[in-house]
């Protein structure tokens, strides 16, 4: 199944928009005739042109503001969901072993079309034979409202409110670099993982804990203040080992809502005092796995089994692993850093280590020594990876990118687009479309003209197919292309060289110019006079 053409009358700041996303044929909708056209496109592409699983791509461009990314919203709105995400007119033509036109119109419409025949299939709300994925580089802090049909693995949706059982995006790499799909991307391997100790949280956990009484929340401060004094004056590594194992306790009876089991043992004082600070530990584990098995007669608990398991051999888990400590700032701005590398034991562990827990307000796990870019890139892949774990049957997916090259070097946004058809297919087996927007000469000089939208300010003809363009894209010159697809004109360098050229320029056409002048214009002679 593929996306050819998408019309909608009203959505923000597009009115009576046609779309079309197929290599080979464009179609267009008049609304005052109820009539679709179409028009073949002369020149195809090669067979296989992206590779034998992407059926089509289509790149989206124009200045900031034209709504490129709202274009790719419209898609996910409207192919999933549509009947609660919009009440304007619209329709959408795919293809399948034929073209079908679903339709969803406020009033009841005969259509008429051109030289194709096409079923008219009045709409729904979803095509349930596609898979539709949304990744997106910009963070806005926008709210998408997407059903929960869209595989939605933008970089907003991370930051939204998530429950502890959501996956973090450190995990997501991690599964992504120990996985066969890695080796394809062929980028390297960051070289150190850094494990950050969060402070304690009072107001976080008060809230986890606002169903108890004041009585219960003071007895699990008491203890934690007791215990984090001890923790500061033992050896780092143990000290990370006995956070751990305390903090996976504590979630582990917030869960259960077992607190008050936990407060009896907590209260007694006296008896912990005496005992060194790796017993106290192991008992609070013991009371926690007899709490857990009385539980586990009723439900199911194996996950929480599972990390009782691993917190107790935690110590043997890191036997051979090195770590490096070390602390920022004073007082209670004191940060924690435990740094190793990576290896094959390391990253054994910390494979284990981030599908077990999220993290996301006690330990903060990152990679050290490596770019923004970087980062970047691998949550990239890493995202879409995952967002496809489950969905790698026989199907078909559409992928839209919104900025995807986003942060990246230059050298990494010349690879890019072409990594992308490399790695896709490894990740998913069925037919993949793809819809991407960008700012970027390189994307357009990957794609024939026939493959591009181009969006323009002007109100006359804010949507423009490539195929209306003179210039052939493919393999084109970046600085054509910056001119005419992103509309720089007659520009030759950046605003303010340029001002300061001209300024030297016109003064010296004026002549009559002190000493002084000329030396402070001759300054600029080095750099481009």
């Amino acid at each position: 199944m593929e996306l050819v053409y998408l019309w909608v009358d009203n959505f923000r700041e597009f009115s009576d928009a046609g779309f079309n996303f197929s290599n080979s044929i464009k179609f267009k909708y008049d609304k005052n005739r109820n009539y679709i056209s179409n028009q073949n496109i002369n020149t195809e592409l090669p067979i296989d042109f992206f590779g034998k699983q992407i059926i089509s791509i289509t790149g989206i461009v124009g200045k900031n503001g034209t709504g490129k990314s709202n274009v790719l919203e419209l898609i996910c709105m409207l192919l999933k969901g549509a009947k609660s995400s919009t009440s304007e007119d619209f329709l959408l033509i795919t293809k399948e072993d034929r073209f079908k036109c679903y339709y969803s119109f406020s009033a009841n419409k005969i259509f008429q079309s051109e030289f194709i025949p096409i079923n008219f299939i009045e709409y729904h709300g979803k095509l349930n034979d596609l898979y539709v994925m949304f990744f997106s580089n910009v963070f806005d802090g926008r709210e998408h409202n997407f059903s929960k049909d869209i595989i939605d693995v933008s970089v907003n949706k991370k930051y939204k409110i998530i429950n502890d059982r959501d996956i973090s995006d450190f995990s997501k790499q991690i599964l992504f670099i120990t996985s066969n799909t890695f080796k394809y991307l062929n980028i390297e391997v960051p070289k150190q993982i850094q494990i950050i100790e969060k402070k304690w949280n009072k107001k976080y956990f008060e809230r986890r804990l606002r169903f108890l009484n004041k009585e219960t929340i003071e007895t699990i401060n008491n203890f934690h203040n007791f215990l984090t004094k001890r923790l500061n004056s033992i050896t780092y590594k143990n000290r990370f080992i006995l956070l751990r194992q305390y903090f996976c306790c504590h979630n582990i009876l917030f869960v259960l809502s077992k607190f008050h089991d936990y407060e009896i043992f907590l209260n007694d004082f006296n008896r912990l005092n005496d005992l060194k600070t790796e017993d106290v530990i192991q008992e609070l584990i013991d009371e926690t796995k007899k709490i857990l098995k009385k539980v586990n007669t009723d439900k199911d608990y194996k996950e929480l089994d599972k990390q009782i398991e691993f917190i107790e051999s935690l110590k043997d888990e890191m036997k051979d692993i090195e770590i490096k400590y070390t602390r920022e700032g004073k007082r209670k701005r004191v940060v924690g850093y435990y740094t190793f590398s990576i290896n094959k034991k390391s990253i054994s562990f910390i494979k284990k280590y981030t599908t077990l827990f999220s993290d996301k307000h006690i330990f903060e796990l990152n990679w050290l020594g490596i770019s923004s870019g970087h980062k970047a890139y691998l949550n990239m892949f890493a995202s879409i990876s995952y967002g496809l774990r489950y969905r790698k049957s026989n199907k078909n997916l559409l992928l839209c990118i919104d900025e995807g090259d986003l942060y990246l070097h230059p050298k990494w946004q010349t690879e890019f687009f072409n990594k992308l058809l490399e790695i896709l297919p490894q990740m998913f087996k069925g037919n993949i479309q793809l819809i991407l927007t960008s700012h970027s000469p390189f994307l357009l000089a990957n794609l024939p003209k026939e493959c591009l939208i181009v969006l323009n300010t002007d109100t006359n003809k804010p949507i423009i197919n490539g195929t209306d363009f003179e210039l052939n894209t493919f393999g084109g010159n970046l600085y054509d292309l910056y001119e005419q697809q992103f509309f720089l004109g007659d520009m030759r360098t950046s605003t303010f060289a340029d001002r300061k050229i001209r300024d030297a320029l016109t003064a010296i056409e004026k002549g009559n110019l002190t000493n002084d002048e000329k030396e402070e214009i001759s300054k600029l002679v080095p750099c481009h006079l």
